[in-house]
């Protein structure tokens, strides 16, 4: 909520006084060869509506018109407003995840809509929601009753549109170009993973699609000091002994401070104890980016297990370095071998320890190996510093964002 005390000639009102208060629905199924102009949940992420025929659409949707002013009911968290627009002469319809606000004579909808941005409000609705996590969680229409709401006068709600709108161009372009920043650190590490996977990181391949004299191409099954295990499943407890949390598993190594409270003794968690030098990878995701994602144990542990999320890989010191093998894991031409290879059931993507077992690295000499990995740390230490300040940046730019929003609806924009 912004601060109480307005400015002269503004004066308080409520978000429910402007929220349509009678739904009207079409089935545009009805009207097969009829296109609709489309305000849909996912269409807002390019901000433009989607035209489609009537026969295109699965399910009766609400009537919406020009300038009125949608709010996203799933996971509020996530910032979804959205004025309807003209772009087409087609009827306006949209998805009933959305609450609509009227156009109103005495409102300025993009006004309204950058109202809607705030956090604080934002947070108002995630503290008012029905179903639990992600698409399930929806915002309450009572969230919007008698919700304080600031109006200026109208003309003085068009200069504050106006000023927003100056002030956040000016911010998009600055983290447009951070992002460009982004997007290229992410193509150089790429090549610098690609580098030192085909010998040419410090030039000495004559060719990139073969292998240096004296490298050899295995399979992870060549190089294991033992089998593959999976961890072991054990519910939650007060008391117990402790085990990791797949989000242990973080850029390449493991939280150890990422744990849990199990039901089983140290004796029964024995053969599920983690030592510094193991490399764990992810069994299963919902999500195919996350899914295979190796970590390293860094350190000398106390005593913690690991669970049946994760998969333990422990190879030989005299085959493979294993800061060699976290080096390559992640890399786009191991990752190709894990998207490729895993399966997806009820929407979880999964792989197993025979999928690992078969799959193909190129595997250079042991001190090569260990020059890699140190000119590899070298160039993505600098890597990750640049990406700090990229994100700090961007972090910045949204407080920033907020900073301006808090501004024009107190009147001192």
């Amino acid at each position: 909520m912004v601060n109480g005390n307005l400015p002269v000639g503004w004066e308080w009102s409520t978000l429910d006084k402007y929220r349509k208060s009678k739904r009207e629905s079409v089935n545009p199924a009805k009207f097969p060869e009829q296109k609709f102009e489309l305000y849909s949940v996912p269409s807002f992420e390019s901000g433009k509506p989607e035209i489609v025929f009537g026969k295109e659409v699965g399910s009766s949707k609400q009537v919406v018109h020009a300038n009125e002013v949608l709010i996203c009911k799933i996971n509020p968290r996530i910032n979804r407003s959205w004025v309807v627009g003209n772009h087409t002469d087609n009827p306006k319809i949209a998805s009933t995840e959305w609450f609509v606000f009227e156009a109103a004579e005495n409102l300025n909808p993009k006004y309204l809509c950058y109202f809607m941005q705030m956090d604080t409000f934002r947070d108002h609705l995630a503290a008012n929601v029905s179903g639990v996590g992600g698409s399930l969680m929806r915002a309450r229409s009572s969230a919007l009753e008698n919700y304080p709401f600031p109006l200026a006068p109208l003309p003085e709600q068009e200069r504050i549109v106006s000023r927003i709108e100056e002030l956040f161009s000016d911010l998009e372009a600055g983290v447009a170009a951070l992002e460009r920043v982004h997007a290229g650190l992410k193509r150089y590490k790429a090549s610098v993973l690609k580098a030192g996977m085909n010998g040419t990181l410090f030039g000495n391949a004559k060719n990139i699609d073969e292998l240096p004299e004296g490298w050899q191409s295995v399979q992870l099954a060549d190089v294991l000091s033992e089998p593959l295990t999976n961890g072991k499943s054990t519910p939650n407890a007060e008391e117990g002994f402790p085990v990791l949390r797949l989000t242990a598993l973080k850029d390449g190594r493991i939280d150890l401070q990422e744990r849990k409270i199990g039901a089983w003794t140290k004796g029964q968690a024995k053969n599920y104890l983690v030592k510094q030098g193991d490399f764990f990878v992810s069994r299963g995701n919902g999500s195919l980016h996350l899914v295979g994602r190796g970590g390293l144990v860094e350190q000398e542990p106390d005593d913690v297990a690991y669970p049946d999320t994760l998969i333990r890989i422990r190879v030989s010191p005299t085959d493979c370095d294993i800061k060699y093998l976290r080096t390559i894991w992640n890399s786009n031409f191991v990752r190709n071998q894990i998207e490729t290879t895993a399966r997806t059931t009820a929407g979880i993507y999964k792989i197993n320890q025979k999928d690992l077992e078969g799959f193909t690295f190129p595997l250079p000499p042991l001190e090569e190996q260990r020059r890699i990995v140190a000119e590899v740390e070298r160039r993505l230490s600098v890597v990750g510093e640049v990406e700090s300040a990229v994100e700090a940046g961007l972090a910045r730019a949204s407080r920033l964002r907020q900073a301006v929003l808090r501004s024009a609806f107190e009147g001192r924009l």
